[in-house]
């Protein structure tokens, strides 16, 4: 059913001939062929509340002129000098372990040693390595371009209308997203798998969804936290908490409490497993600042957002998964580096929940003005950090990453 689904889709792309769809067409290819792509991504969202974006089109030219971008950087660099540092390398070095390996071997290893080791990631990397000889280069390249493909996948499959507007809002309303796509990609696929699986069960209707959400840690242990939460969320939804308001209130307390308990035996859990350095996450410098922002700008407006306007199962999934990092933050605030490391699966999630909630309902026009304000601030944020040297956009498209002219043109010829 899923396969048709998305095949009808490709095939509506191909056979639409009206002026209009190949108008958008030419327009998409256009963009991406000559402007940087988070410029050509912000445009090609305004076109599409006019315009029907072609599916097969847009993932193609976008997927490529991303992985391109980001692909034409320096490696093993530090991004945030002390704090944080190019993860490729070690990607690299796993891609290699796995020379002369069969799926056994494979799978003793996730076995014995599962962190760093998950099955689902190694094994596709294990045949490309052994059966086709795929060298290093192109491994990372391919790696960019899955995610790339993976992600607009998703958010398809969680908005046939809005989607590339999900993109946009993906990238800009949280550019923590960018340092993900830049070098977390086990975590990153296995968003984005989570993300596609969401929206196949709650928009698609299909079993598939589910499959695809509880494997999601045979590509990277974090989505273990995670899985759980949507555990919960199923559990809280058998027993109708969402339908009203006060018991959802006190179900949010709850989960909080639950965090609050719970993490201390996960923490333990997760060094047993071999996570690298978990304790000391466990135990860093209180940030006061950032805490007040992350509960005034971020967990007090969704709370708002949730209890003023109608939501559907998307949205509240959403919601309970940020509201779990948040319960994180506020009720053991020196364990920074375990939850801005979930941050960078939830801060999307929470770009998409505002936009499903409140700005999707907002005319054509008002929409614009909201992508306009969010690229310039995206634009501002990313940009900020490159003033010292640092942040992962001063690397990518070969240090050249706020050129607005940097598209599939001059990444290809450079």
């Amino acid at each position: 059913m899923t396969l048709k689904i998305f095949q009808g889709a490709l095939q509506d792309d191909i056979s639409s001939l009206e002026v209009e769809r190949l108008t958008a067409a030419c327009l998409c290819i256009l963009f991406f062929a000559v402007l940087n792509p988070f410029l050509a991504l912000c445009l090609i969202a305004a076109l599409s509340l006019f315009l029907r974006i072609p599916l097969l089109i847009f993932i193609t030219f976008a997927s490529l002129s991303f992985s391109l971008f980001f692909f034409r950087r320096e490696y093993g660099v530090e991004f945030y000098p002390g704090i944080s540092g190019d993860d490729i390398p070690a990607y690299i070095s796993l891609y290699l372990a796995n020379e002369g390996l069969t799926f056994f071997n494979l799978l003793s290893r996730f076995i014995v040693a599962p962190n760093g080791n998950e099955i689902l990631w190694h094994l596709p990397w294990s045949i490309a390595l052994n059966q086709f000889g795929i060298s290093v280069e192109n491994f990372v390249f391919l790696h960019y371009l899955l995610n790339f493909v993976m992600l607009f996948i998703a958010l398809f499959f969680l908005s046939s209308r809005h989607w590339v507007i999900l993109a946009a809002v993906y990238f800009f309303l949280t550019p923590l997203t960018v340092d993900g796509l830049t070098h977390i990609w086990r975590q990153q696929l296995a968003g984005s798998m989570f993300i596609l699986g969401v929206g196949l069960k709650y928009r698609r209707k299909s079993r598939l969804g589910d499959w695809l959400i509880f494997i999601t840690p045979l590509i990277h242990l974090s989505m273990l936290f995670f899985l759980s939460v949507y555990c919960l969320y199923l559990l809280m939804r058998h027993f109708g908490t969402f339908m009203h308001k006060s018991r959802f209130i006190l179900s949010m307390i709850i989960l909080m409490g639950i965090v609050f308990i719970f993490l201390p035996s996960a923490v333990v859990f997760l060094d047993s497993l071999g996570i690298e350095r978990i304790s000391s996450y466990y135990n860093g410098k209180v940030d006061t600042m950032r805490l007040l922002l992350i509960f005034f700008v971020y967990a007090m407006p969704m709370l708002s957002v949730y209890l003023l306007f109608k939501t559907d199962d998307i949205n509240r999934l959403f919601f309970v998964l940020s509201f779990s990092v948040f319960s994180i933050a506020f009720l053991l605030p020196g364990s920074s580096g375990i939850y801005d490391r979930l941050f960078l699966f939830t801060f999307p999630l929470m770009g998409i929940y505002f936009y499903r909630s409140l700005i999707c309902q907002l005319t054509a026009r008002t929409q614009i003005i909201f992508l306009i304000a969010i690229f310039l601030l995206a634009y501002y944020r990313m940009y900020l950090p490159t003033m010292d040297g640092y942040g992962v956009m001063s690397f990518l498209a070969n240090g050249d990453a706020f050129n607005p002219f940097i598209g599939l043109i001059n990444l290809l010829i450079s």
